[in-house]
């Protein structure tokens, strides 16, 4: 498992003591960006999908693993894509 760092700055810290104080006051500060990350997530990626039929919905579902599990590589931009297809 791969970890991300942040740094607690002012501004994150007002954030969280925000979100703590109206939503979640028992949450440590992780699990509190561990949430709004997955529903994020949710809302971006997962959302969309159920609006499709059931066959374009699959194959997405396919593609999502298929990045989460190593076997296609998402990029995160075109640039980054225009590179690796150059060096193919």
């Amino acid at each position: 498992m791969q970890q991300i760092r942040v740094n607690k700055t002012k501004e994150i810290n007002l954030a969280l003591n925000a979100i703590r104080s109206k939503k979640y006051p028992i949450l440590s500060d992780s699990e509190i960006i561990k949430l709004l990350i997955g529903q994020e997530y949710n809302e971006v990626l997962v959302e969309p999908v159920e609006i499709l039929n059931a066959k374009e919905s699959d194959e997405i579902r396919k593609s999502i693993a298929e990045i989460d599990s190593g076997k296609l590589k998402a990029y995160g931009s075109i640039d980054e894509l225009l590179k690796a297809l150059k060096k193919d």
